[in-house]
């Protein structure tokens, strides 16, 4: 799977940051250094994958909305973790994309949008592979996050607007590079 697109969405449901990573074989800018990453954010959003992230918001809100199970709940507060897990996991799929959300301590909405290979094999989506591809998402949710936290402690962000910071700009490009 590839990083398609990555979103930061404000507890308003407005979204902050949105930067779209296209095949390389799609792309007509290529995709290598800052000045890159800004273009991307700015000019070639890919309006496929903002409709996506757009659709799975529906589904974030109403896992948010949702009570939390009394037995998980009680077990998760006794270990100090509290009732709900930030890490939503996948919250909308279609044809080509999956997409799997994070909700923050702000409540900000982080989302991403992985496109799958069509060679990749059933097997290697289940298993031992399926473990391994949830606690690299939760990496990159923890990554953006930690990216999150440090544009929006910067005096000069306007809180609930925008970000506008090259760096973490280029803290989100590095996601989809190394994805």
């Amino acid at each position: 799977m590839r990083l398609a697109c990555a979103a930061v969405i404000s507890p308003a449901n407005a979204p902050m940051h949105v930067a779209s990573f296209p095949s390389s074989s799609s792309s007509s800018v290529a995709a290598t250094g800052t000045d890159d990453a800004r273009l991307l954010h700015h000019r070639a959003v890919d309006d496929a994958h903002l409709r996506l992230a757009h659709a799975a918001l529906d589904e974030i809100e109403a896992r948010l909305r949702a009570p939390p199970a009394t037995a998980s709940a009680a077990g998760a507060a006794a270990s100090g973790g509290g009732p709900k897990d930030p890490y939503l996991g996948e919250v909308h799929r279609d044809e080509g994309h999956v997409v799997y959300a994070h909700v923050g301590a702000t409540a900000a909405r982080f989302v991403l949008v992985m496109a799958t290979e069509e060679e990749e094999d059933d097997d290697d989506a289940s298993g031992a592979a399926g473990g391994t591809r949830e606690e690299t998402l939760r990496g990159m949710f923890r990554a953006l996050s930690e990216a999150y936290a440090d544009a929006v402690s910067d005096p000069f962000h306007a809180p609930g607007g925008k970000i506008a910071s090259e760096a973490f700009a280029r803290r989100v490009r590095a996601l989809a590079d190394a994805a």
